[in-house]
């Protein structure tokens, strides 16, 4: 994922557009230094319909790389909206994050519409960017008023208004949360996971300086082996005496950071803090844990340990519900690489188990831990939480209706009394084979490896029985078996023969469907096919 955003308000002073009429931009004639990049790097504009008031003005690669749109207003040029979607070959579309903000000049407040994509459940943010991301900011020229201009308005959702209250100037959490009576502010950004582009969390720290920090993703495993483990700046430099596991050289690294940055007097003007930025070694969280030791803020990891959200993730759901969630995963990876496809039927109750354990459950753990850090830190202090842009919608809603009390309540934090209580051996392998399938349909290799580092291998008198679901349901025609025959027919053609026929052997042998999960020929005639279309 690549994003190009540009500064709030910025005017493109020499990025013209030529004849727009009715929200329609077209070819812009001189390009700045901006529009000289875009313009390089994509060669063919394209039209895009806009809404009232503003204009696109769009580049494309006919849809081989991605494409760049920037939402001009019409009243001032001023930038609203800018966003980038690449395809990455060979793997399933990456969607789009698109960071949304508003025209104060000429747009009477009127908050964009969001773009939300399934994949990453798109950034929802008001963004900014360093405007030397792409020249000098004198070809970006703003006013000392427009510098320290103050943002205050809602956002409002589904179910629930969370007001955003007054913050400096390029200050943009993605969610701000009305505190409890007597506790600090608590501010919310939703990051990419291993997103080396994203620098805005670590700037908001280190401008407003919070009390606490609290983050899904743990500094390292020490710090995530429990829910509210403290992270210090001195522990992590000390060699003696810490904690097991707490002290590794990126944590070393990252509080020498920390403590370089406190002794300038503006870090985020420092050479030092834009040479960590522009680093293909640090991720957007990276930059969180060092503002915050910069600015002497505890570190707090907010989430679960990842044990109880594996084995919870493994046990809690039944055969059925991880079959389901796999087939059902599959066909939006499916619809993700056919974009006119309509979207699949998902049936809640059927989905709810996993969803439910591999993020509801989370959301009101982390919600706990902002809860308490804000009440610890105090009325007039603040609270930053850095999570996973997925968790947002959930947190906004838990937080709203206070529901998030009645998920810990419900045995969150706990590991799964009955594991495998009850199931044979070879029960216990078609379950762990589905679950390490829906990971691996779903998570970043990274994750899948860890988890399996975790979890350790299936017990042995499992593994025969494992080995054969695995093989079954890592092959493509198994991907192909969990789609319904209208997408089917969308994405796959048989030659001299009907592929709905073909599929049925491998659709009956889904527990979703009455089957055990594996069968033993079924994997010899997958064996005996060519590699590629297996």
């Amino acid at each position: 994922m690549v994003d190009i955003i540009v500064e709030r308000g910025c005017r493109l002073d020499e990025f013209e557009l030529e004849g727009v009429k009715s929200g329609i931009g077209k070819r812009p004639g001189p390009l700045d230094n901006l529009g000289k990049y875009i313009y390089k790097k994509f060669k063919n504009l394209v039209k895009t319909e806009g809404v009232p008031g503003c204009a696109f003005v769009g580049c494309g690669t006919g849809g081989k790389e991605g494409s760049v749109s920037l939402k001009l207003c019409l009243g001032c040029r001023s930038v609203c909206e800018a966003s980038m979607n690449f395809q990455w070959a060979g793997c399933v579309t990456k969607a789009a994050a698109t960071r949304m903000q508003q025209c104060f000049r000429c747009c009477s407040g009127r908050l964009l519409s969001l773009n939300r994509s399934r994949n990453t459940l798109a950034h929802q943010r008001y963004t900014r960017v360093h405007s030397s991301s792409f020249s000098s900011s004198s070809n970006f020229p703003f006013s000392k008023e427009e510098e320290v201009e103050q943002i205050s308005d809602s956002i409002k959702g589904d179910d629930a208004s969370i007001d955003v209250v007054d913050v400096a100037y390029g200050a943009t959490p993605d969610l701000i949360l009305p505190p409890p009576e007597g506790g600090a502010d608590i501010y919310i950004f939703g990051v990419m996971h291993a997103d080396p582009e994203g620098w805005e969390t670590g700037e908001f720290i280190l401008k407003n300086k919070p009390h606490t920090v609290v983050v899904e993703t743990a500094l390292n495993p020490a710090h995530g082996s429990a829910t509210g483990n403290v992270a210090s700046v001195q522990e992590c430099l000390m060699i003696t005496n810490s904690a097991y596991g707490m002290v590794d050289a990126r944590t070393r690294a990252l509080a020498h950071i920390g403590v370089q940055l406190a002794d300038v007097q503006n870090p985020i003007e420092s050479d030092l803090w834009k040479e960590i930025c522009r680093s293909p070694m640090f991720f957007s969280e990276h930059l969180a844990y060092a503002a915050a030791f910069a600015v002497g803020a505890q570190l707090i990891h907010g989430d679960r340990p990842k044990l109880v959200t594996y084995q919870r993730m493994l046990w809690q759901p039944s055969i059925v519900d991880l079959d389901y969630a796999f087939g059902l995963q599959s066909a939006l990876n499916y619809h993700d690489l056919v974009a006119h496809m309509r979207p699949p039927t998902q049936d809640p109750a059927a989905t709810g188990m996993t969803e439910q354990i591999l993020i509801g459950e989370r959301d009101a753990v982390l919600l706990q831990s902002l809860y308490t850090a804000s009440l610890e830190a105090g009325a007039g202090a603040a609270v930053v939480g850095v999570v996973g842009s997925s968790h947002l919608g959930g947190m906004r809603r838990l937080w709203a209706t206070d529901g998030w009390r009645e998920v810990i309540a419900s045995g969150a934090l706990e590991l799964p009394k009955h594991c495998g209580q009850g199931e044979s051996p070879e029960q216990i392998g078609v379950r762990r084979a589905l679950f390490d399938g829906v990971i691996r349909l779903t998570c970043r290799i990274d994750v899948t490896n860890d988890i399996y580092e975790t979890l350790g291998p299936p017990p042995e008198e499992s593994f025969g029985v494992y080995d054969l679901t695995h093989e079954l349901y890592g092959s493509s025609r198994m991907l192909l078996a969990t789609l319904g025959k209208d997408q089917l027919e969308e994405v796959c053609q048989g030659w001299r023969c009907d592929m709905w026929e073909v599929l049925t052997p491998l659709r009956e042998i889904r527990p979703v469907n009455g089957g055990r999960g594996y069968e033993e020929e079924l994997v010899m005639q997958l064996r005996q096919l060519n590699y590629e279309i297996t």
